[in-house]
């Protein structure tokens, strides 16, 4: 199940219209799925949410974080990828 943070990373992604108008809703975590039933599965969008640090100070965790996310970009061609 996919946390309030990656939510709100595939909303983010999905509210961009000249990304939308390119990739449609495919946005996945982790790993482009394979093709079935002659479903298009690119251009994509794949994310992974990578490490996240919690910010510390004196008194105790100050509620904050630094998050690492990374994205790939696939398509039939590299340019096509490259548009994305």
């Amino acid at each position: 199940m996919a946390s309030s943070f990656e939510n709100a990373i595939v909303e983010t992604i999905l509210d961009d219209e000249p990304i939308t108008a390119i990739i449609g809703t495919r946005v996945f975590p982790l790993v482009l799925p394979e093709v079935r039933q002659g479903v298009q599965r690119v251009p994509a969008i794949v994310y992974e949410l990578g490490d996240i640090e919690h910010e510390y100070c004196l008194n105790g965790p100050l509620g904050l974080a630094t998050a690492t996310i990374s994205f790939g970009c696939f398509s039939v061609t590299e340019q096509g990828a490259s548009e994305v």
